[in-house]
């Protein structure tokens, strides 16, 4: 909000950004800023990511899954996080995202994305792919019964 939006903002003055989850209230400091909407908690994620342009992940620290990235890729909605943010997931920058660790290369990627309509088709298409063949609970249930039918039989 404070590094990256005023940036895209000047090169996409109508760009906005929807912070939408639960525990909106980490965040209430940002509503009324120029560009940003704090939706909060919603019924269903799906009229966000379908109303959605881009999905950002600009996370900086921590550990686990980052399942917002996945998120996005289930749901064609290009991204741009870093490094961090999409660790653990088997993404690669200008394939399936994009990535970028500062401010400036973030709003870079922001602002490609908005703009660059090959990109986002083909990032969507790849990230697509990547959940189908990787992330798709199906597909994970299907290696975890081959992986314990393996351990079993050993």
């Amino acid at each position: 909000v404070e590094q990256v939006l005023p940036v895209l903002r000047r090169r996409i003055p109508s760009v906005r950004l929807r912070i939408v989850g639960r525990d909106a209230h980490h965040v209430d400091d940002l509503r009324g800023r120029p560009g940003v909407d704090v939706v909060g908690a919603v019924e269903s994620m799906r009229s966000e990511l379908d109303r959605a342009d881009l999905a950002v992940v600009p996370i900086r620290f921590g550990g686990g899954t980052r399942l917002k990235v996945t998120e996005a890729l289930a749901n064609r909605v290009p991204c741009v996080t870093t490094s961090i943010g999409c660790e653990g997931i088997d993404v690669v920058d200008g394939q399936h995202v994009l990535i970028a660790d500062d401010a400036a290369g973030f709003a870079q990627a922001c602002g490609r994305l908005l703009t660059d309509v090959q990109l986002r088709s083909s990032l969507t298409d790849a990230g697509v792919d990547l959940f189908e063949r990787c992330y798709r609970w199906s597909t994970i249930r299907s290696k975890m019964t081959g992986l314990a039918q393996s351990a079993m039989s050993s």
